[in-house]
């Protein structure tokens, strides 16, 4: 244990109230995921008689030295992990209290990156409780700065950005670029789809100056160009000038959205079975747009044109959205996270954000067949949709893959897959 010392925590206002519920838990982390178990906590549960027999139920990943540094708890037949007690309460905390749980078990849902130095917390939208905390929310999502006791190392999800890439760039410009991404995406004077568009507009800059000739890629040259983005766009925001202005005009095309969705379903329908709530949204998604028919091009266009129009009309949907993407960019840590690409690093975060929030709208249409959507439905769509995509890693990689393959990875194809 650390001498304990006070560190400045950057997070969510919105996360101070989060408690899990334990075994009211609809949907308990403790079942479906393979845990790893780090070489500390094996290390504890090894110096004890009272802990030592839970190593039988652990599968060594990495056992170099002879010494186990890395683990996974081995399920049950039903999914279930084995210190799951018929409460569905951890054994391990209740017999020797939180300090034994690995890392995995005593963080989840929260997640911490680092960010110049900075420590940031965030949540697993795949844990229904933090969902509905961060989802429901009525008040705009704000950012605040405290001072928390370490008494613990901690362990980081993501160090970002590299300082061999910025050099010594001040970390509160750093902070400016990022506050103007939350500042758009809570900017309710413009269409939420027109906001994400906006975003894409300012990564494509982005990577245009980063890419001159005459840029530096090992120097804090390129930390002179987010100043100078920074510098471009926060003045057009505070001219009053109308953004819509901005806004590139594209023409409806739900022909091209049907296809991208049909080229989509090969490859989410596999991994969609991996969690029994997400799998019956998915099909809901099959069928309500008719994907698995033979129905007719203007058949297929017509029934999602007016899907589309019951959708809309679903208000309440919004701010779901927006908290959704004002969490999803603050926790990727946009547009830092991708910059160790040699070309197009923002845009292409852009795009594997982009197109999360791409399924999820598109499942919500389908959800609007003659109906309001519900707000809990929505919420619940997300977590579990969450739940498969953050755990499987060969997901995420598969739909990376197959959006560059078809060339739905330039600006204009993004645009077209936002439009509502």
């Amino acid at each position: 244990m650390l001498d304990e010392e006070l560190s400045t925590l950057v997070s969510l206002t919105q996360l101070d109230a989060f408690q899990c519920i334990g075994s009211s838990c609809e949907d308990t982390c403790c079942a479906g995921w393979n845990v790893q178990i780090d070489a500390p906590t094996i290390a504890k549960w090894s110096s004890s008689e009272s802990t030592s027999h839970y190593k039988k139920h652990l599968r060594i990943v990495d056992s170099g030295n002879l010494v186990p540094q890395e683990a996974e708890i081995q399920l049950e037949k039903n999914g279930n992990c084995p210190f799951l007690d018929a409460e569905k309460l951890c054994k391990i905390q209740k017999e020797n209290g939180h300090d034994y749980l690995s890392h995995v078990c005593r963080s989840f849902p929260r997640s911490r990156n680092s960010f110049f130095g900075m420590r940031e917390e965030s949540m697993s939208l795949a844990c229904p409780e933090a969902a509905r905390l961060i989802l429901n929310a009525v008040e705009p999502i704000e950012i605040g700065f405290k001072e928390e006791k370490v008494t613990q190392p901690d362990v980081i999800n993501m160090n970002l950005p590299s300082r061999d890439l910025f050099g010594e760039i001040d970390v509160a410009n750093a902070w400016e670029f990022r506050s103007l991404i939350m500042k758009i995406i809570q900017n309710r004077s413009i269409t939420l789809e027109n906001r994400l568009i906006l975003i894409g507009i300012i990564s494509k800059n982005l990577d245009d100056e980063l890419s001159r000739p005459q840029i530096d890629k090992s120097s804090v040259d390129k930390s002179k160009v987010f100043v100078s983005v920074y510098n471009k766009f926060k003045e057009l925001l505070d001219s009053n000038q109308e953004l819509s202005s901005i806004i590139p005009s594209l023409p409806d095309s739900p022909k091209t959205k049907l296809i991208f969705l049909k080229t989509l379903f090969n490859v989410v329908a596999p991994y969609s079975r991996a969690h029994q709530r997400y799998s019956q949204f998915f099909k809901n998604l099959v069928s309500g747009l008719k994907l698995d028919t033979n129905s007719t091009e203007e058949e297929l266009i017509s029934n999602y044109v007016s899907l589309r129009t019951q959708y809309l009309k679903n208000s309440n949907i919004t701010l779901i959205l927006e908290n959704y993407i004002f969490h999803l960019f603050f926790k990727e840590l946009f547009p830092y996270q991708s910059l160790d690409n040699e070309t197009a690093p923002c845009l292409k975060q852009f795009l594997n954000l982009t197109l999360r929030i791409f399924l999820i709208k598109e499942h919500l249409i389908a959800l609007s067949n003659d109906k309001d959507i519900v707000s809990s439905e929505a919420v619940s769509l997300i977590q579990s949709f969450t739940r498969v995509y953050e755990h499987s890693e060969s997901f995420q990689k598969e739909l990376k893959s197959l959006t560059n393959s078809n060339n739905f990875n330039s600006l204009p194809h993004l645009c077209i897959l936002l439009q509502s």
